[in-house]
């Protein structure tokens, strides 16, 4: 079954304004808070939750809000915060208009999330050559494998 709303209804305009607000809000409160500066962005620590009731930010908002901004590549969270520990969130680039359409909000295409994740990957490896990454690798525990081998027939 298809949304209850046309996709250009007023309701459905209203609702992705809405969002919009408060994921501007969210991100000027994130972007305030102490960062470690990385190449692609600001890596923040947040309490999710407690941002949202300091903001004044129904909880009603929380997933589609988070949900937006990473699938329209405004953060990328590093790190999932639990009880005792806050999230890592990488902030990327501000949400705008065309980050928040009803579209995001609702169902990414597969193109769209395949392409975002890729780009996730690319940021993360930051110019690493996996290839060349896995050989080195592969040669230090052949290296240690031969020096333990040389330990134990020492005994």
């Amino acid at each position: 079954m298809q949304g209850l709303l046309p996709s250009g209804s007023r309701q459905a305009t209203v609702t992705s304004v809405t969002l919009l607000e408060h994921a501007m809000r969210l991100w000027k409160a994130l972007d305030a808070l102490p960062y470690e500066q990385k190449h692609n962005g600001k890596l923040v620590e947040v309490r999710k939750t407690h941002v949202f009731r300091e903001l004044g930010i129904s909880q009603t908002y929380y997933s589609p809000i988070w949900g937006a901004l990473e699938q329209g590549g405004c953060i990328e969270v590093y790190e999932k915060g639990t009880h005792g520990r806050p999230s890592r969130i990488m902030l990327i680039r501000p949400p705008s208009e065309g980050t928040f359409s009803v579209e995001v909000l609702t169902q990414p295409r597969e193109p769209d999330i395949l392409r975002q994740r890729i780009e996730n990957v690319e940021r993360r490896l930051d110019g690493v050559d996996v290839k060349q990454l896995g050989a080195a690798l592969v040669k230090r525990i052949d290296e240690l494998d031969r020096r333990l081998k040389q330990l134990e027939d020492g005994r």
